[in-house]
């Protein structure tokens, strides 16, 4: 089942649909922390972190692109707490859009940000499938939710991803990164 689905019928009350959706949460963050931090106690109090703060919030919250974009970005908001909390982002700040969703802006070189934008831009004008597919990941669906979406399989899901990170990274190399 969708995890968008799970999240529906927990939010009218299902209490078997809630028990999966936090489960399936817990197990799919476990794995997607562990890719990021190495300390395994790290990881248990991040994704306890991030658990609290989905209980908490996910009935009252509106969601502007889906219930699994909005928790996978509360989750990397949570490591990166985890990571300024130990000195690596001294000078990373994290801006907070509102009360419900805290989207986490890094600064970094403004050339940087603008061959970015415009190296997308590129690959949306020659292969708009591979903008759009980047930007689902980014937005935080899995790789189940983008293939029903575009009704593709994963593994042509894996090679797109794959030759849109290669068209991206050709640009900005030609652009000086």
């Amino acid at each position: 089942m969708e995890l968008n689905q799970l999240m529906k019928e927990a939010r009218e009350g299902d209490k078997n649909a809630e028990s999966r959706l936090f489960q399936y949460l817990r197990e799919s963050f476990v794995i997607f922390v562990q890719h990021r931090v190495w300390d395994r106690n790290a990881v248990e109090d991040i994704v306890q972190n991030a658990m609290l703060v989905i209980a908490d919030k996910y009935r009252t919250t509106n969601f502007e692109v889906s219930f699994s974009a909005w928790a996978h970005k509360v989750l990397e908001n949570k490591i990166i707490d985890y990571i300024r909390a130990r000195g690596f982002l001294k000078n990373q700040p994290t801006e907070l859009i509102d009360d419900n969703q805290s989207y986490m802006t890094w600064s970094f070189d403004p050339q940087v940000k603008l061959n970015l934008i415009a190296c997308l831009r590129e690959l949306s004008g020659k292969n708009n499938r591979y903008a759009r597919i980047l930007n689902l990941r980014y937005h935080g669906y899995t790789s189940r939710e983008i293939c029903g979406k575009l009704n593709i399989t994963e593994n042509a899901l894996h090679i797109i991803i794959s030759r849109a990170r290669s068209l991206l990274d050709l640009c900005l190399k030609r652009r000086g990164r």
